[in-house]
């Protein structure tokens, strides 16, 4: 049975979202990190806005962008869905964006376009890749993933 036959598979799904980095600044300063973030993700959020504070800024708002894409290459929040069930873990600068996702961001930018890697942390929904840029005070992230559609023998009718 060919990938196109099955009809329980893993399909390659695509997200997209934009963040205002005025917004972000604002929902920082009421606490917006504990919600937002899984534990492996908050120390590496925190030394990036303490290094410096601007690019840190983009880091988060590029975490709370792609979490937003993940949900979307997942195909919507789950049942009891928090923003702890989706890790990002963002690349070092030298390693560059997939060049078809950092081809679907705006070509102006502050940046080069950046690589990022999303995983659910509950269940097997999803994980895939993501990039992302700054530009005219908002950051853009465009996610692509694989979504695990289940086991069809599970599947009730």
């Amino acid at each position: 049975m060919s990938v196109v036959d099955a009809p329980f598979a893993l399909y390659a799904e695509l997200g997209v979202d934009v963040v205002s980095l005025e917004r972000m600044a604002k929902l920082l300063e009421h606490g917006l990190l504990d919600r937002l973030c899984a534990a492996g993700e908050r120390a590496h959020l925190d030394d990036a806005v303490a290094a410096d504070p601007g690019v840190g800024l983009d880091v988060v708002a590029a975490t709370w962008a792609i979490k937003e894409a993940a949900v979307k290459v997942a195909g919507g929040r789950p049942p009891q869905f928090g923003w702890h069930d989706i890790e990002v873990r963002h690349a070092s600068s030298d390693d560059p964006a997939p060049p078809l996702l950092a081809a679907a961001l705006p070509s102006a930018g502050s940046n080069c376009p950046r690589r990022a890697t999303f995983r659910w942390l509950t269940g097997a929904c999803a994980s895939g890749t993501a990039a992302w840029r700054t530009a005219d005070g908002r950051v853009f992230a465009v996610a692509s993933g694989q979504t695990d559609y289940g086991d069809p023998s599970e599947v009730r009718e």
